[in-house]
């Protein structure tokens, strides 16, 4: 065999010749070749023997939702708190509380590891294990748990509603009460008025009976007047009193008609206030009115609304979109492999240069 030096004579004992140090590497080809072979094999063997394989399973949940009422606010633009803008969906449970709970119960397993992502309506689950079959077990339960707290949060929302509804009955009372306070108002002023007409109406009726009585009193005098006897001595006396007691009823008969056409001037003037009064209320020319009868009809409806809930509750729980999924472990073999090649490779090469080094030491000792 050919001898090699891989200290150069004519320079410092220290400095290597790297072109000598590839002869060396070459001439011991099959033993580093060896060496690398048998490294690789047993970190294979190693790795099918040591390693533990790591199942994920993952699953995506759709977060439990529940609908609130559609009713929107009225013209008036009052009462603003029991108003909703239109249609919508809120989720049973703050999706933030519910992955703080879930990490609480579920991820503290340090064997195990358990990962939660909120994604808009949906919670991604990912579960790692060495256990297929404890990924399935682990993400069915925490489904279970989410619909009992599903459930549990629904409980709730009833409980919640029902003293809204409560909340929302005594508000509507109050507006009721309002509503019923001026319309007795309006009602007193109606009755009021209703009230003075008849009286001048009797009034009239017993001017009229008045009239009628001082126009007989009228007839019978001109009746007597007729009778008279011009020959009676007492015939100017008679007649003068006759044409009195007439010029009287006649004058009490025009301050009658006097007080009927004020009387009726009155009750016109009345019946244009009543007029004026019904009008203004059929036509709910009083905007407070309108608003209060709105506010009593906008709460009845926001009460119905709410009561049918309880009728059709309209909610869905949490549940899986799609399937629980496994994937399957992953052996590390072409890792393995890799790490034992360099490493006996490097190993291999390294012995094979201290070995020739110090043999050179020992020659030259």
């Amino acid at each position: 065999m050919q001898k090699i030096n891989l200290t150069q004579n004519n320079h410092n004992k220290n400095v290597i010749d790297f072109m000598q140090l590839l002869t060396v590497i070459s001439a011991s080809k099959l033993f580093i070749l060896s060496i690398t072979i048998a490294f690789t094999i047993a970190a294979v063997i190693l790795n099918n023997y040591f390693y533990i394989p790591l199942y994920q399973t993952s699953a995506i949940i759709k977060i439990g939702v529940y609908s609130e009422t559609t009713l929107k606010c009225g013209p008036t633009g009052e009462l603003k708190l029991y108003c909703v803008e239109g249609a919508r969906y809120e989720f049973l449970e703050e999706n933030s509380d519910r992955i703080k709970r879930l990490n609480i119960n579920f991820n503290n397993n340090k064997r195990d590891t358990l990962d939660f992502a909120w994604d808009g309506a949906n919670i991604r689950i990912n579960h790692t294990s060495a256990n297929s079959k404890t990924g399935i077990s682990v993400l069915s339960e925490i489904i279970t748990y989410m619909q009992d707290r599903d459930q549990l949060q629904i409980q709730n929302i009833i409980q919640n509603r029902k003293k809204y509804i409560k909340e929302l009955g005594y508000a509507r009372d109050n507006e009721q009460k309002k509503l019923d306070q001026r319309l007795q108002k309006h009602d007193r002023e109606f009755n009021l008025k209703d009230g003075e007409i008849n009286l001048l109406l009797h009034k009239i009726s017993t001017i009229d009976a008045q009239i009628e009585q001082n126009n007989q009193r009228i007839n019978r005098g001109n009746i007597l007047l007729n009778s008279l006897n011009e020959n009676d001595p007492n015939y100017f006396e008679k007649n003068e009193s006759l044409l009195s007691k007439n010029d009287f009823a006649n004058d009490a008969i025009y301050e009658l008609i006097t007080e009927k056409l004020s009387a009726e001037l009155s009750i016109n003037v009345l019946n244009d206030k009543m007029m004026l009064l019904e009008e203004k209320y059929m036509l709910n020319r009083d905007d407070k009115m309108l608003n209060e009868l709105g506010s009593v009809s906008h709460l009845n409806q926001v009460i119905k609304d709410q009561e049918a809930f309880f009728q059709n509750p309209d909610y869905k729980q949490s549940e899986i979109i799609g399937k629980i999924i496994t994937s399957p472990p992953s052996t590390n073999t072409y890792r393995s492999m890799a790490i034992g090649f360099i490493l006996g490779l490097f190993l291999s090469i390294f012995f094979t240069v201290m070995k020739q080094l110090f043999k050179e030491r020992r020659q030259t000792a």
